[in-house]
This record gives C-alpha cells, sequence and structure tokens, in this order.
C-alpha cells in the first residue's frame, strides 16, 4: 500500500500537511546534532525504520505508533532512527542494495558472453549471502549501539513505554487464527483502523498482565538480530511495566492521516493485516 515504482516508503508525510509530527522531527534532530535532509512517511504496521536513497533519509512511521505513542515517546523513536543515521546504518545497508541491483543487471544484459553473465550471477548470489550474513551478525550490535544515544538522556522510561506499546500491538496482531473468519477478498469498513485500533485497546485492558509475564520470557521467541524488550528493560535501568497514557502524539494530525487511509480502494483486510501467525507454531 502507498508504495509504486517512484516511491517505495510509504505514504508521503509533508511539512505543511503534518507541522507537528515535522516539529518532533526537528526537535530530534537538534538533539542529535543531525542536519541531513529527512522525509517522513508512514504505512501501515507497528515499527519504524529508515533507509536512504536519492540523496536522502526516509524515515517511515507506522500507523499503530501514531495511534499510541504520546509526543515524547515518538520523539523517543524518532531518536533512535536518526542515531542509526549518524552511525550510517542505512547508507551501508543501500550500498549492499546498489551493488546487488547492479549485479543482477549485468547478469541479465543481452549480448553478453556466457560466461561473464553466469559470473556477475555468481557475484549477486554471493553478495546476498554476505548481505544475509552482515545482517545476522551485526544488527544486534546496530540497535543496541543506536539505544546508546538515548540512556542517559532522561528518556529512558518514554523509550520503554513506546516499546511495550509495540510489544503490546505485536502480541494483539499475532494472536493465534485472528480473525479467523475474515476472507482475502473481504472489503474493510469504512474506519477500519479506527476499529482495528478499538479492538486493541480492548485486548489490552484484559491480557496486559498476561503479556507483561510473557515479556521476560521471550529471548527464545524473538529474532536474534534484534534485542528484546526485556534487554532494553535491563539496559534502560527500567523493572515496571506502568505504561504513559495511551494518546496520540497529535489528535487533530491523527484524524486527518486515519481519513486518508480509510478512502483508499479497498483491496482486502489482508493487505491491511499482514501478520499473522500459524497456530502451530503458537504451541511450540
Amino acid at each position: 500500500l502507498f508504495k509504486n515504482g517512484q516511491n517505495s516508503y510509504g505514504y508521503l508525510l509533508t511539512k505543511q500537511a503534518y507541522p507537528r509530527l515535522y516539529d518532533l522531527l526537528d526537535k530530534a534532530n537538534q538533539t542529535m546534532g543531525v542536519s541531513s535532509t529527512i522525509v517522513l512517511y508512514v504505512l501501515p504496521g507497528n515499527n519504524a525504520t529508515i533507509a536512504y536513497g536519492r540523496g536522502k533519509h526516509h524515515i517511515t512511521i507506522g500507523l499503530n505508533l501514531l495511534q499510541m505513542l504520546n509526543a515524547e515517546e515518538l520523539f523517543t523513536i524518532l531518536l533512535h532512527e536518526l542515531a542509526h543515521l549518524i552511525h550510517q546504518d542505512s547508507l551501508k545497508s543501500n550500498r549492499w542494495y546498489r551493488s546487488i541491483e547492479l549485479l543482477d543487471r549485468l547478469s541479465g544484459e543481452g549480448g553478453m558472453q556466457l560466461f561473464n553473465q553466469y559470473l556477475f550471477q555468481a557475484m549477486a548470489i554471493y553478495s546476498r549471502f554476505k548481505f544475509e550474513m552482515y545482517k545476522q551478525l551485526s544488527s544486534k550490535f546496530i540497535e543496541l549501539r543506536a539505544d546508546e544515544a538515548l540512556i542517559d538522556k532522561g528518556y529512558n522510561k518514554t523509550y520503554i513505554s513506546a516499546g511495550l506499546k509495540i510489544e503490546y500491538f505485536e502480541n494483539y496482531a499475532q494472536r493465534p487464527l485472528i480473525e479467523s473468519n475474515l476472507t482475502k477478498t473481504e472489503e474493510p469498513t469504512a474506519t477500519h483502523f479506527e476499529d482495528d485500533f478499538r479492538d486493541f485497546l480492548e485486548y489490552l485492558s484484559i491480557h496486559k498482565g498476561e503479556i507483561d509475564q510473557r515479556i521476560p520470557k521471550e529471548l527464545i521467541r524473538k529474532r536474534h538480530t534484534h534485542p528484546t524488550l526485556f534487554q532494553r528493560m535491563e539496559r534502560f535501568g527500567v523493572d515496571t511495566f506502568e505504561i504513559e497514557p495511551m494518546i496520540p502524539y497529535d489528535e487533530t494530525e491523527l484524524q486527518a492521516l486515519l481519513k486518508v487511509f480509510d478512502e483508499m480502494p479497498p483491496e482486502g483486510k489482508d493487505n491491511y493485516k499482514p501478520t499473522y501467525v500459524n497456530f502451530l507454531d503458537q504451541q511450540i
């Protein structure tokens, strides 16, 4: 959704339409001493990412974060993403991608000797392997290094509060057989994203205690390339599962954004909620 050949980052958020969000970004830039050009986007989802391309850095924020994180929590998420910028993490990844794309293109060019085509193809495969190894071996270090930018800046509890909310929504979205009555062809309601968030709040009011007990035990389930939330809690010296109020960073801008999403041509709920967990995986 919101991705095409010209834009692979999400729905573009302009400074004119979303000034409050860009105010938070400006504050984060000043805090981190960043002067690079940064553009903001949003996609349905529950995380934030940063990428580099065409001379700019692009931060994509999940819609769920804009619904549930207050201004200070969202500010800490932006600080974390800017730490990746400072460490040139996205720039390094972009170089890998460009190298692999070049090798793919060379291996498919006509008129080239068959030997050279196979050579470039082999180099592309090897580069992909090397890049995957790089991600597996260094991603956790990269994330921990980005976290270091926030430690002792006075945002420890707020950053963990944001992480808890993200974890709560992840547990909500990954319930076994979630909404099993829905099919890929069923059209979403006109207020799908608001309805989904209200369902989440109801789910959280009932299950928060269970999820809190589960979080310290998540070391095995989580990807090895990222620190778990509990590891982050220990690192930031936060031992409480208390979260800050579940309010958006700005109600006016959120409502404008929800209106944009609600008016999308319906393509089935499966596009909106891609994260499903196999029921058998939950029994392990």
